[in-house]
């Protein structure tokens, strides 16, 4: 089992399992979804594109150089490419009828193999240097003492949208204090339940629609004339502990329907020389 949907079911109430992945250590039924349990449609157009991720693997294989290559290697990354291909087109298909989907991607470059330069604008919000739970590390008992325990899980995860209710601030002072109090019970809910972290960074890719819909105003300018912006940039937040930025990004994404948190994905990466 990929060690990632551990991590994944920290954040959120499920995640999608692909075909393939038995025995599972959990109840799948309550912590994770195949594409038929929600919507019937999804589960024949899924398996649609799944056939035909098998024919341009297939194509793929013919085109490579078997002689002069690593051939486990390279079936392995062949396989991982198809697979995500699937989350991505089924996390569309789910964003289509109104459920909210977020991809999680274990390094950045997962994230922009699969979020090619485009002309669709999102804002990506970072956090770097700060605590980062170690999926390696995880348990299957961790994680669910931590997903019964109501009050962590609510600051765990309240924690990923600091970008969105610091947009709501009325000033320097509110928009600091929001983002430093969503860090700090963050980081009382995964020292309460004693997960290991390592230093990393989380970001947050967060479609541009929501950002102008919170800010009242236009892209970038709602956030460089507002208080979150002067919060980051005054110096308030951005210490020797947690660094933040907000940087305006063209990805190629369709325009589908999204959740209430408008989230277009989360990636994060670590520092493994540096465990805490």
């Amino acid at each position: 089992m990929p060690e990632s949907w551990l991590k994944g079911l920290l954040l959120f109430d499920r995640i999608w399992i692909p075909t393939g992945y038995d025995p599972i250590p959990f109840d799948k039924s309550e912590v994770g979804f195949y594409d038929y349990q929600l919507d019937s449609e999804v589960m024949v157009r899924a398996l649609a594109q799944r056939q035909n991720d098998l024919r341009m693997m297939g194509r793929d294989r013919e085109d490579i150089d078997w002689p002069n290559v690593d051939a486990q290697k390279t079936m392995n990354e062949l396989a991982m490419q198809g697979l995500r291909r699937s989350i991505r087109y089924v996390a569309e298909l789910y964003s289509n009828k109104g459920y909210n989907v977020t991809p999680v991607y274990e390094i950045p470059d997962q994230f922009e193999a699969e979020f090619a330069p485009g002309v669709q604008i999102a804002y990506e919000a970072s956090f770097r240097e700060i605590s980062n739970v170690c999926p390696e590390h995880l348990t299957v008992k961790q994680v669910f003492d931590f997903r019964r325990d109501a009050e962590a899980v609510k600051q765990y995860r309240s924690f990923h949208l600091w970008l969105r209710d610091g947009l709501k601030a009325e000033s320097v002072v509110h928009a600091t204090d929001i983002i430093s109090n969503k860090l700090e019970c963050y980081e009382w809910a995964i020292k309460k339940h004693g997960l290991k972290t390592i230093t990393g960074a989380l970001s947050s890719v967060i479609d541009s629609k929501a950002i102008i819909a919170i800010a009242s105003s236009a892209g970038m300018t709602a956030l460089l004339s507002g208080p979150v912006w002067a919060a980051l940039t005054g110096g308030l937040l951005a210490g020797a502990r947690s660094l933040v930025w907000i940087a305006e990004r063209q990805i190629d994404l369709e325009d589908t329907k999204r959740g209430q948190n408008s989230e277009v994905a989360l990636f994060y990466a670590m520092k493994r020389s540096f465990p805490t």
